[in-house]
């Protein structure tokens, strides 16, 4: 359930960062006939401070989970009736595993807060998005990367007098190439972006073979 959520949740570490590393909240909440399982995961992060998660299972290697819509996310950890049953139905909760409609992920213990792109072709893009907003004392936060290579990050922008943070999600290529017309997003709501998210991976070939 942990490698899912780092690998689900926008900004995830994998801890939580005090005077020492602490291990983020993470609490099963329900199971299905099929022992799926609802978790609640929170980082205390600015984005998705909350998260409510459903794995659809796994094996000695692997966790799966249903792409891009595996979770909902909030400011606190209170979800509706409503919302959790609109989680279940898009992850098909008491119907029979299928396999085919999953993506998998390593387990491990811990998070790879690099990943796999130089620093460097992370910073041009973000630089030229964000210009004079620009921030280097902010981290990359990386995401997750596709079977193919391409990978998704993260990184805020100075914070303006009024307050409101900015934040671009970048797609790069394995090579770490980009095209900047396409390959970003300013994430504009902490909480409900997962629409957003699967229009960027698609426009930039998500888990499709590279040319």
């Amino acid at each position: 359930m942990y490698s899912i959520a780092v690998n689900s949740v926008l900004g995830s570490s994998g801890y939580i960062l005090g005077e020492i590393k602490f291990s983020p909240e993470l609490t099963v909440l329900e199971s299905d006939q099929y022992d799926r399982k609802l978790f609640l995961y929170s980082e205390g992060n600015l984005i998705s401070t909350y998260s409510l998660i459903i794995s659809q299972g796994s094996d000695s290697e692997y966790a799966y989970f249903y792409p891009d819509y595996n979770f909902i996310s909030s400011s606190s950890d209170s979800f509706t009736t409503e919302e959790i049953a609109e989680l279940k139905k898009n992850n098909d909760w008491d119907e029979e595993i299928n396999r085919d409609k999953c993506i998998k992920v390593n387990i491990a213990g811990t998070k790879d807060e690099k990943g796999p792109i130089n620093v460097k072709n992370i910073m041009s893009l973000y630089q030229k998005v964000m210009a004079e907003d620009a921030d280097d004392s902010t981290y990359v936060s990386y995401l997750t990367s596709d079977q193919y290579g391409r990978s998704i990050y993260s990184k805020f922008a100075k914070m303006r007098p009024e307050g409101v943070g900015r934040c671009i999600v970048m797609i790069f290529q394995p090579d770490g190439t980009y095209d900047e017309n396409k390959s970003y997003m300013e994430l504009t709501d902490y909480y409900d972006y997962q629409d957003k998210l699967k229009e960027l991976k698609e426009a930039n070939g998500w888990n499709e073979p590279l040319e």
